[in-house]
């Protein structure tokens, strides 16, 4: 977890509670930090978009946390990288590696052409040597010392080849760094650092080319042969390569004596370095992947361990046979086969024990492995690792009671990320789910994979604590239930009830996906009764293949990748058609009891919201006013009031009368904006309702707010005054909607400095005395920003201003979606202030979700003297 921090002078405090976001799917970028004074050397590195992640494994009671987020690429990072004192080094495809350390940027190096590998080391106690392959074609080296900026040696080239993997070494000869490079010509070479007029004078030089591979070289990794061993220009060199051919090829580099002219004598690869004359010869090479193998690593301990990533869906650990006198290598670990993944990109070894093994997949996903406590024994355990979304984060959704978060994104899944209690179970006693919930640490994680779609995702809102509805790419508006297995699961890892057991009995106990297939079909008892007969009973080789997969699971503990991809998915209970183009924007009532959704548009046929009733699931309404996309619905916390905003420019009110000429529960038009009148001069983002009941149950406490493209957010309010000279101005005082339009009037107009892309008012208000309330308006940016504004409203003036703001560099890319969790134990969501010399504390949990493919949680607090 982040430290709280006040920022500019503010007197509003964030810390970033939750980070939720998967490694990106090129190799080598992830790195597992050495162990260094003060901590237990579990913290790993890996590249997510634009950011490096740094989390710390045994944080949170051994649950884990994100320890922070290291920002400064404009590009995806493609290397990740630590040396011995845990500086971390990041490549981008921004053109641009840069070295951190304690999460300060130490040194900036830039290229002319996208990085995409690279290696950091630490060489004579006080200089680090960085080295990254570029795009084209080049090899760059830097030298960096500590009050001096980075130094550029000569660049490294291999005709129109392009180097895929670098790595640094001590070479077998005192004082001497050798410099290991894999080119795309199958070609290994080995490079030496020459020092000449006291280090004015600094290259590399090459020493030897290792042969054998027969398609690119994707890893590398080098280790001493034997550790043991004191002298050190007797010291011996094992260094393993792994390529897109599926073999991996260990070679021996030793020290080699001199000879004569007329001996004669087979030598592998004869090479000099410093002076000495050195042997490369050829090891072992190892065949057990069935496709590309992408990392290499040494385990750090005396043994001789390998371990290699493969994107074949397998991990395996190799070392020698343990006969006397027998070289030949074995398998002696293989972890991941068979898992529902699309291969591994990378895999490292724990630095500090080599007991635990964290790898990472196609899609992000991070999988870590522990040996059991039994030495004797080969058996490694799966273990809980962080993750998240892989594509653009597009949308966001709290259940009703804030229990979980739902969000959506273009990696075509949706993801509930819910609470982690840590079990306080005592001897011979059931777990006390209330006092878990009401006692721990909140730890968040994702806990379950709803929907695993075929089209990319665009909005997602929720029901109730078991029910959602999601749009994607597609004209269908989608509904989902949750399963029992779900429910259960949810109740021993969370502590916290979702629905009672008398309705969980009518929910199916999981659901699956069939071949071919965007339809999450419930499963039944029965249905698993008659699977495990057919199982049983199997008489033709095309019975094998199983009818679905899903599998009832007991958990407590958030489910590992293999269990999230397969096994928790929701049961899909409807489709809802009715839009002409792809789903954009979809809202639910605070009660669930209807839907607003909105697709695409070019036209004010297919710009109209559609309202469906959530018992018969049918089209009750259609709210026509727009002519262009609708880009944004939301309701009042009561659900009476709906706002729409536009690609037009427009925003529309509607509101369910309680009286007048209306009949019926329809909603009407109460409130809008033309592109003459509008304050927005380009396209409207988002809309968010204020709190509610500001001013003693008046409509003039009523507020919402608009934010556009234009970096203008604007908060409207109800003004008694103007709607009292409407309803004089037409129909006898009754409530037309063409007088009522007039009466919502611009209260507060921000400037922002970027692009305004989406806006949340804080569910809690703070009642500083019997007039003042204050709450929070977060809104995000199209830098990454979120701009975080206390505003003040007084009672009796009407007069709202901002009382306090805090800017908040939370994400690298656009902010799609805010969303402040829900407190609904305290209705109506307001801290009341008792006594006279009591400070008033106002605390939130804001969720916010990114192009940089992130879901964030965000404490916002201050205190009011």
């Amino acid at each position: 977890m982040a430290s709280t921090l006040p920022v500019n002078g503010s007197n509003i405090y964030a810390s970033l509670e939750y980070c939720s976001v998967a490694c990106n799917n090129t190799p080598g970028c992830l790195s597992w930090g050495h162990s260094q004074p003060g901590d237990k050397g579990a913290t790993v590195f890996y590249g997510a978009c634009n950011s490096i992640i740094e989390y710390d494994l045994e944080a949170a009671d051994r649950r884990g946390s994100t320890k922070r987020v290291l920002s400064g690429h404009t590009d995806k990072i493609t290397s990740v990288a630590c040396s011995q004192d845990n500086a971390v080094l990041s490549c981008s495809r921004d053109r641009s590696c840069k070295l951190w350390k304690h999460g300060c940027l130490l040194a900036h190096m830039k290229a002319d052409a996208a990085l995409m590998c690279g290696d950091v080391t630490l060489w004579k106690d006080s200089v680090h040597w960085v080295v990254a392959g570029a795009a084209d074609d080049t090899v760059q080296i830097w030298k960096i010392e500590t009050g001096f900026p980075p130094r550029n040696l000569p660049t490294l080239r291999r005709g129109r080849h392009s180097a895929l993997c670098v790595r640094f070494h001590d070479g077998p000869v005192s004082d001497t760094l050798l410099l290991f490079v894999g080119w795309t010509s199958c070609e290994l070479q080995i490079l030496e650092l020459v020092q000449e007029s006291g280090d004015v004078s600094e290259y590399f030089r090459e020493v030897c080319v290792l042969n054998g591979h027969k398609d690119w070289i994707r890893g590398i990794d080098v280790r001493s042969a034997l550790r043991e061993q004191q002298n050190k220009n007797n010291e011996k060199l094992l260094v393993a390569s792994c390529g897109q051919d599926s073999f991996i090829r260990v070679w021996r580099l030793g020290p080699l004596q001199k000879v004569d002219d007329d001996e004669t004598e087979v030598r592998k690869t004869d090479l000099t370095v410093n002076g000495v004359y050195l042997q490369a010869e050829l090891e072992t090479v190892l065949e057990g992947h069935d496709g590309w193998v992408y990392s290499v690593r040494w385990h750090p301990g005396p043994e001789l361990r390998l371990l290699s990533a493969s994107i074949d869906k397998s991990m395996i650990v190799w070392s020698p046979a343990e006969e006397k006198g027998c070289d030949v290598w074995i398998e002696r670990l293989r972890v991941g086969a068979g898992g529902n993944n699309l291969g591994f990109m990378g895999a490292v070894w724990d630095p500090s024990s080599g007991d635990r093994i964290l790898g990472y997949g196609f899609h992000g996903s991070l999988h870590l492995w522990t040996k059991a406590g039994d030495p004797e024994r080969n058996e490694w355990t799966p273990c809980v690792t962080p993750g998240g979304h892989f594509g653009p984060v597009t949308g966001l959704s709290w259940s009703p009671r804030g229990s979980y978060l739902l969000s959506c994104s273009t990696d075509q899944t949706t993801r509930l990320h819910g609470k982690w209690a840590k079990q306080k179970a005592t001897e011979g006693t059931n777990e006390n789910y209330q006092t878990m919930a009401d006692s721990r640490v909140e730890v968040w994680r994702e806990l379950a994979r709803p929907q695993v779609h075929g089209h990319d995702l665009f909005c997602i809102s929720a029901l109730s604590e078991t029910a959602f509805v999601s749009g994607a790419e597609e004209k269908v508006l989608r509904c989902f239930n949750a399963t029992r297995n779900f429910v259960t699961n949810f109740r021993r890892i969370s502590g916290e009830t979702l629905t009672n057991d008398s309705s969980a009995v009518h929910l199916p106990e999981g659901a699956s996906v069939a071949a071919l297939s965007l339809f999450n079909k419930g499963i039944f008892e029965g249905d698993i009764r008659a699977q495990n007969k057919n199982e049983s009973q199997n008489e033709h080789p095309k019975d094998d293949r199983e009818d679905f997969y899903f599998r009832p699971v007991e958990l407590n503990t958030p489910p590992h990748e293999e269990t999230l991809a397969q096994n928790t998915l929701w049961h899909e209970v409807r489709k809802l058609y009715g839009h002409g183009y792809e789903l954009f924007t979809c809202a639910a009532s605070p009660d669930g009891l209807l839907v607003a959704s909105a697709c695409k548009a070019q036209s004010a046929k297919h710009a109209a919201v559609l309202l469906w009733d959530t018992h018969s699931w049918k089209v009750v309404q259609r709210l026509e006013h727009h002519q262009l996309t609708v880009t944004c619905i939301a309701f009042s916390n009561d659900g009476n009031r709906l706002i729409t905003v536009s690609r037009d420019r427009t925003w529309a009110l509607w509101e369910k009368p309680s009286q007048g000429i209306h009949d019926g529960n329809d909603y009407i038009k109460v409130g809008q904006v033309d592109k003459t009148s509008s304050i927005h001069q380009r396209i409207i983002w988002g809309c968010a309702f204020g709190p509610e009941n500001l001013q003693n149950n008046d409509v003039q406490g009523r507020l919402f707010a608009t934010c556009s493209r234009d970096k203008k957010v604007v908060v409207w309010k109800d003004d008694r005054n103007l709607r009292d000279e409407a309803r004089k101005d037409g129909n006898d005082g009754k409530d037309d909607p063409n007088s009522l339009a007039k009466s919502w009037k611009p209260s507060l107009i921000l400037d922002v400095e970027d692009s305004a892309r989406s806006l949340a008012f804080s569910s809690a208000v703070a009642k500083i005395n019997d007039t003042t309330k204050t709450f929070f308006l977060a809104i995000g940016l199209d830098n990454g920003h979120i701009d975080v504004k206390r505003l003040q409203f007084d009672g009796v003036s009407g007069e709202l201003v901002i009382a306090d703001v805090l800017t908040l560099a939370a994400h690298d890319l656009t902010v799609n979606q805010l969303c402040f969790q829900p407190r609904p134990c305290k209705p109506p969501n307001t801290i009341v202030h008792t006594k006279a010399n009591e400070p008033i504390c106002l605390a939130e949990i804001l969720a916010s979700c990114s192009d940089d493919y992130s879901v964030k949680f965000h404490r916002i607090s201050t205190v009011i003297h």
